[in-house]
């Protein structure tokens, strides 16, 4: 538990310095983000992020769901492939995170706070986020921002 609770606490560090960085470069700590979890868990993720220089809220939002996505495939998907997207799309920032789990019934409530977490931030820049997922068929989260 100690050892785990300091790992907690380094991590909540790592972020509240990513997200207090002005010059914060999202495509970057996604990278970065992506290598960390590479090392911690043995996921094979595809980054493929096309985005444009974002307002630091939307891109601090945007980072923070990915990293919660992230988080939910590795405690929960079973998962060994996993891409992350981003992109513009017809006036809209699209950010998709893709894995080859287990799935889970989207529909049912979930007792953890992941994906109410990821609903609140996407509330906050006035977007909307979609889950598809079907159990042994992995999971499809796409948040789409106006932009």
């Amino acid at each position: 538990c100690k050892q785990l609770s300091s790992q907690c606490l380094v991590e909540v560090r790592r972020a509240v310095r990513t997200m207090r960085d002005s010059t914060f470069n999202l495509h970057q700590a996604l990278q970065t983000l992506v290598e960390q979890v590479q090392q911690n868990q043995n996921l094979d993720i595809h980054l493929e992020i096309e985005l444009p220089n974002l307002p630091l809220q939307t891109a601090h939002q945007l980072y923070c769901i990915a990293k919660e996505g992230l988080t939910n495939i590795q405690k929960h998907a079973d998962a060994s492939q996993v891409t992350l997207k981003g992109e513009t799309k017809f006036n809209n920032i699209v950010l998709e995170i893709i894995d080859d789990g287990k799935g889970f019934n989207p529909d049912s409530s979930h007792a953890g706070f992941g994906l109410k977490g990821m609903q609140e931030r996407v509330d906050v820049l006035a977007g909307e986020m979609v889950i598809k997922s079907q159990k042994s068929k992995g999971t499809l989260i796409q948040v789409s921002i106006p932009f």
